[in-house]
């Protein structure tokens, strides 16, 4: 090998070594800073995750009593601290919450040091969360339909009193909720996933709008069982009688002057119609009555009285109608009585029509009264009352409707 080549790989290898023993400070540098960016990310990343905990927590609390605002940043702080990535002590917590809509606004802060670069300057990081709370208050009426107009709806001089409860229309539409003419929905807490028809004077509050949409509290409740039928096409006419629970086929009327005393129990009403009529007298204490099959659906003349509760237990309980899942949509379901003051229990119409049509109170003898239907509809002049004294009855409200709120991330 000639001594020219030696030479110049002897100088090759110094310039490498010369080279790297240049640039490695700055690799290892910008290798650090690299740690330390993604340690910040991470930190931030876990931050928002503490800060999203934090404001779901805390709206929880906006559905307890007498809650304070101290008690409120309490619990988001508590749940903020559990979640943070690094250095609990250098968080900062500040929390604000709104009444319209009811929310809470949680803010976190916190200081990241360097790890790997301990000479650069701490780097503070914040973010916030708003969580929105839907469905605190008991729920009296859910209009189910996710499109149409009118879902909830009000006109001439109809109203809804509603005092301790939430009204819902699920309805995007623009005017999913209606109070029209001199109609007045007055209810603790108003609310449409979509738009209203009507002024301020028909509203009591003005209502909330683009909520979300509740999801059926009722869907996964089982029917309960049909076995063969106990009557077919009965009638009942200017007589006064007592009937026994069972599978009445072909449905069952009640008619004239007729006086009907219902026994405890579920009434399966399937391919025909329930239908009170003229100035017929019915009362039920613990009844449930199940809707199945065609032409399956409920009237109650104007001049006809009824007194109605749900069943306490089995499979009904909680729930005075229940229509069957697999029914036919918009099916209309009529209370046109001016004597309908006792509804007790939760009318479940999922695919059906609830039309009020009456001159005087509905349910207002009722300790509590709750409907959920594809839509509800009010016309001429009823006053549809809706308490939630669960307390005076061993009537059960069903899961969902007694205050089990939902809340909601909304930013």
């Amino acid at each position: 090998m000639s001594r020219v080549f030696i030479r110049f790989i002897k100088n090759s290898a110094g310039s490498v070594l010369s080279t790297v023993a240049l640039t490695m400070p700055v690799v290892v540098m910008a290798a650090a800073a690299a740690m330390d960016y993604t340690r910040v990310s991470y930190a931030k990343q876990m931050l928002q995750v503490a800060s999203d905990a934090a404001a779901v927590a805390a709206a929880r609390e906006l559905n307890v009593a007498n809650v304070n605002a101290k008690q409120i940043e309490a619990v988001a702080k508590t749940t903020a601290f559990k979640h943070v990535a690094y250095d609990p002590s250098k968080l900062v917590v500040s929390t604000s919450t709104s009444k319209d809509p009811l929310a809470v606004q949680v803010n976190l802060r916190q200081v990241i040091d360097g790890m790997m670069l301990p000479q650069f300057k701490p780097t503070e990081i914040a973010v916030h969360s708003i969580a929105q709370a839907f469905g605190g208050t008991p729920l009296c009426i859910l209009g189910l339909d996710g499109r149409a107009s009118g879902v909830v709806s009000l006109d001439s001089n109809s109203r809804i009193s509603a005092q301790t409860c939430a009204v819902y229309s699920n309805s995007t539409s623009s005017k999913g909720l209606s109070s029209k003419s001199n109609s007045v929905l007055s209810a603790e807490l108003i609310c449409s996933a979509g738009g209203k028809e009507g002024g301020g004077k028909n509203f009591k509050p003005s209502p909330q709008l683009d909520c979300p949409a509740i999801e059926d509290p009722l869907a996964g409740r089982a029917p309960p069982p049909v076995g063969n039928c106990d009557s077919r096409n009965a009638e009942i006419i200017d007589v006064r009688k007592t009937l026994n629970p069972g599978v009445y086929c072909g449905g069952l009327r009640i008619d004239g002057n007729a006086e009907v005393t219902l026994k405890p129990g579920i009434y399966v009403i399937k391919d025909g119609p329930l239908n009170i009529d003229s100035n017929a007298k019915v009362s039920g204490q613990y009844v449930g009555f199940f809707l199945t099959g065609d032409d399956a659906t409920f009237r109650f003349a104007s001049n006809a009285k009824v007194e109605f509760s749900a069943p306490k237990d089995g499979p009904m309980a909680g729930l005075l109608f229940f229509e069957a899942p697999d029914s036919p949509s918009l099916r209309r379901h009529e209370v046109l009585s001016n004597y309908a003051h006792t509804i007790v229990g939760t009318i479940y119409l999922p695919k059906g029509r609830l039309v009020i049509d009456a001159d005087n109170d509905v349910a207002d003898q009722s300790a509590y009264t709750a409907i959920i239907a594809r839509r509800v509809e009010l016309y001429s002049g009823p006053n549809l009352v809706l308490n939630t004294n669960y307390n005076l009855t061993d009537v059960p409200v069903p899961n969902g409707i007694g205050g089990n709120g939902k809340i909601v991330l909304v930013e």
